[in-house]
């Protein structure tokens, strides 16, 4: 396959994957992936970042804020998060919770940061 044609595939795939939410985990209509996950999200915004897309970029930005606002009072990061439109289920993991959501946001708003040349937006 060219590379030129995998590139385009891979824009193509991300811009399936994206949502009003941000980046869902799938493009296809499964329904435990049809959400927000910390570390499919990152990882599909850092590509995001690596395209120059504006309108990818823009929907990394959005994964990053939906993961904060549902961000626990403990201040946990949500693994993943659905939304309706109306209502929101988050997901922090089972009983011990999950830990590299955590980190995989904390990459995302920095990489984030740094390419939009933005500190107030790790600040916030």
């Amino acid at each position: 396959m060219n590379t030129d044609i995998t590139y385009i595939k891979a824009v193509e795939l991300l811009e399936k994957a994206s949502s009003s939410e941000g980046f869902l985990a799938s493009a296809q209509n499964i329904s435990n992936y049809k959400r927000v996950w910390a570390r499919d999200g990152v990882i599909c915004g850092l590509a995001a970042l690596a395209s120059g897309d504006d309108n990818l970029i823009a929907t990394f930005k959005k994964t990053l804020e939906t993961l904060a606002i549902n961000q626990h009072s403990n201040g946990t990061i949500p693994s993943n998060v659905i939304t309706d439109g109306n209502n929101s289920e988050v997901s922090y993991g089972g009983l011990a919770g999950r830990v590299d959501a955590v980190t995989w946001f904390i990459i995302g708003i920095c990489q984030y940061a740094y390419y939009k040349k933005d500190a107030s937006f790790v600040e916030k």
